[in-house]
């Protein structure tokens, strides 16, 4: 018996926005040692990590919502994802070895409209 059947639709749609958003919670807050930045193209691969991961969130909030790309969604989308990645970067403020960085929030911000404009156009009529 295929046991997907059995599970709601909503369980499919928002499993996936919770384990990603947990995992970025997670890694939000776990202390991190002392390294020597790694540069790509002038930017820090943590921004790259940042901009992936709240991509994936983005993207999966989005397709969670089951409603197309009207400028609405993709506004609450990104600003939804926006304000988690502001709250987890508040979080890391009073945490020894993690700091608040506006560059982070930037970043977040990057993937998440990059995603829900992959997203956008993948739901174009066309």
């Amino acid at each position: 018996m295929d046991e997907d059947r059995n599970e709601p639709e909503w369980t499919r749609r928002w499993l996936p926005v919770a384990h990603i958003a947990i995992g970025l919670l997670v890694a939000a807050v776990v202390p991190t040692g002392p390294s020597e930045p790694t540069i790509l193209f002038g930017v820090g691969l943590d921004k790259y990590l940042h901009a992936v991961g709240y991509g994936l969130l983005a993207g999966t909030l989005a397709g969670a919502l089951h409603r197309g790309p009207t400028p609405a969604t993709i506004a609450l989308v990104v600003g939804v994802t926006v304000c988690y990645g502001f709250g987890t970067e508040l979080l890391q403020l009073p945490l020894a070895g993690r700091s608040f960085s506006r560059q982070d929030i930037v970043a977040d911000g990057v993937g998440a409209v990059l995603a829900v404009g992959l997203w956008s156009l993948s739901r174009r009529d066309t």
